[in-house]
């Protein structure tokens, strides 16, 4: 799931703190969007020295049950494949801020999360990540990941991270209360305007959102510009042949504004609700939409009534409703670990156990950026969860419907300025045509700087 983000150079933190984790000490053709399911036949076989050897993994802070599912589906079974390997798997509060010292300073874990992918071009231009093409090369993790994701973790070319959870913007609403009024999901702008002011009308919030964290307006940026901009125009803009000041991402924004300034989402309320506040007053029956995704495939079953779930509904004539996917994370190799080839062999043991893969998410974890049988997924799992994970799976195979998340195909300062700014454009500090001049000249810049958009 994308989460709150710290926004602190590099430079800032060595200043600012000395912390270290106890541990962390560095051992000793995007065409279809989709790419195969298998690693080839010839693959070569792995082979990690049998001398013992321990790999430090940090991971963000993790809910016990989290823990238990990673340990269960991952870490136990990988240690008793290779028993010289010790996986020191640790969660972490604050991993990100923490990690960043550690590695600056030469030290750190062997493999680390990195929940913001744009951070990767920051840590690879300072040589604090492993080359992984060899590994690529070794695994023939080309041919197992899906294409888009990998490419989603190089820089220039080369493989710095392996992507790990993926994802999907998703509309949910509550199915009970549509069924006592007789509404169906809306298809279109119209549908979707008409179905929000009878909502309101009848005192119910329209829309749940909470962005007291200002990174979670990612999540509405995405469904907007992609249902109304549409997915090809973001493209052209990220490739430099559009400009955001254009007609249809002006558009797309003063639509936004528009429905904030109604009262549709969350009765404007938004910069006072964290993303929990509003996950909880969907839950209490309150609001007949919430704004998440489909990482809410492991809380199906704290949803105490009858959901539906599916794509935003297209804002403008000519963009079809579109879903925007992207990465929820990576992870990375420390340049100066002493145990890269054990570290990469555990990675590849995540990505080509497909039955652990499927029982991980029956255990409540992200999918992986690859294909999974359906038919792996235990029988134990909630048929409404594995409905989203097959939403997921399809999306995928969708080009047409494919859009993109802002935290993974927009370049990192771009990304940051328009949800740190939207605050701004809702209460009138700023107009939607300053705002979106002043990202124009972030996306310039970042451009500038070599900034390509990760698909052809």
């Amino acid at each position: 799931m994308k989460i709150s983000l710290g926004r602190i150079s590099l430079i800032c933190m060595i200043v600012a703190t000395t912390l270290i984790v106890a541990g962390c000490t560095g051992s000793s053709n995007t065409a279809d969007l989709h790419s195969g399911s298998s690693a080839p036949a010839d693959a070569p076989a792995s082979s990690p020295q049998d001398e013992p050897v321990t790999v430090t993994f940090v991971w963000e802070k993790l809910t016990d049950e989290e823990k238990e599912a990673w340990n269960e589906s991952y870490i136990e079974p990988f240690q008793r494949k290779y028993p010289h390997i010790h996986i020191d798997f640790q969660s972490v509060p604050e991993a990100r801020d923490v990690v960043k010292v550690q590695l600056v300073s030469g030290q750190g874990p062997d493999l680390f999360i990195m929940a913001n992918p744009a951070d990767l071009k920051e840590y690879a231009d300072a040589g604090l990540v492993a080359d992984l093409d060899p590994y690529v090369k070794k695994y023939g993790w080309d041919t197992i990941m899906f294409s888009w994701a990998l490419d989603a973790t190089k820089v220039n070319g080369t493989t710095y991270a392996v992507p790990h959870g993926y994802e999907a913007l998703l509309l949910y609403y509550n199915q009970d209360i549509m069924d006592r009024n007789g509404w169906q999901a809306p298809q279109n702008g119209e549908q979707w305007e008409e179905i929000l002011k009878q909502a309101q009308a009848q005192d119910l919030i329209p829309i749940a959102y909470g962005a007291a964290d200002p990174a979670y307006y990612e999540w509405i940026i995405g469904y907007y510009l992609n249902n109304f901009a549409g997915a090809a125009e973001i493209k052209k803009a990220l490739q430099g042949h559009a400009k955001l000041t254009d007609p249809f991402f002006q558009g797309a924004f003063e639509t936004m504004k528009q429905h904030w300034e109604a009262g549709y989402i969350s009765d404007k309320q938004t910069a006072a609700l964290s993303s929990d506040d509003s996950r909880s007053l969907f839950y209490q029956g309150k609001a007949l939409f919430t704004f998440e995704g489909s990482w809410l495939a492991g809380e199906v079953d704290n949803i105490p009534f009858n959901f539906g779930v599916g794509s935003f509904p297209s804002l403008r004539e000519g963009v079809p409703s579109t879903v925007p996917i992207g990465i929820g994370a990576s992870i990375a190799i420390n340049k100066s670990s002493k145990s890269a080839d054990a570290a990469a062999e555990f990675l590849n043991f995540i990505y080509t156990e497909e039955q652990r893969i499927a029982e991980s998410v029956g255990a409540g974890l992200q999918p992986l950026s690859r294909t999974v049988d359906a038919a792996l997924f235990p029988d134990t799992m909630n048929p409404k969860a594995v409905n989203i994970l097959n939403i997921l799976q399809n999306t995928v195979k969708d080009p047409a419907h494919v859009g993109y998340t802002p935290w993974t195909f927009f370049p990192g300062k771009t990304d940051q300025y328009l949800y740190d700014n939207l605050n701004s454009v809702f209460y009138g500090k700023i107009s939607v045509s300053e705002y979106l001049q002043g990202a124009q000249e972030i996306l310039d810049q970042d451009l500038k700087d070599g900034f390509r958009f990760i698909l052809p």
